[in-house]
């Protein structure tokens, strides 16, 4: 996914069904609470500018890359269901204060490689073949109202309480 924060308070990038695993920015920080402790991902981040992010998990094993750049790695067991995209679902409230793009999942972990290709020196590329893509969602690329397509699979999303937009994505 492609993340544009714009505030370093508490934002949530998703979170899992039991609200157990999620990716978020607290204190100018991204981090990441799998099963266990909370991973800090970067700080060396700010607001108002593009970021590629890329979570993957094969054998046991998570991988977190920023702009292609493997930030954290770790063994973690268990499974994860995102079930809610920019925001927390056990708290009301703590939505992600920012622009979203480009968010995608996929059947099998990404390589080093694959994510190299996918950020593309920090511009999107089509994912539709070659890397094993479940869910492509291409977000505010001209579309209108709430309703995300699904460029791969037929899982839509709703956009609930954001504003779609093509004016600002990553280039």
């Amino acid at each position: 996914m492609w993340f544009y924060p714009q505030s370093t308070s508490q934002d949530f990038l998703w979170s899992d069904l039991a609200g157990g695993q999620r990716v978020f920015i607290t204190g100018g920080t991204l981090s990441y609470r799998g099963i266990g402790a909370n991973v800090n991902i970067s700080s060396a981040y700010s607001v108002n500018n593009w970021y590629h992010l890329v979570w993957t998990r094969t054998s046991g094993t998570e991988k977190i890359y920023i702009n292609a750049s493997e930030v954290n790695s770790r063994s973690e067991s268990g499974s994860c269901n995102v079930s809610t995209i920019g925001a927390y679902i056990n708290t009301p409230g703590y939505f992600f204060d920012g622009q979203m793009d480009e968010i995608s999942f996929h059947s099998q972990g990404l390589s080093a490689s694959d994510v190299t290709a996918m950020y593309n020196g920090g511009s999107p590329i089509d994912i539709t073949s070659g890397y094993n893509t479940a869910h492509w969602w291409r977000m505010g690329d001209s579309y209108s109202g709430t309703a995300i397509t699904d460029q791969v699979g037929s899982e839509p999303l709703t956009a609930t309480g954001a504003n779609l937009t093509n004016a600002n994505v990553p280039t």
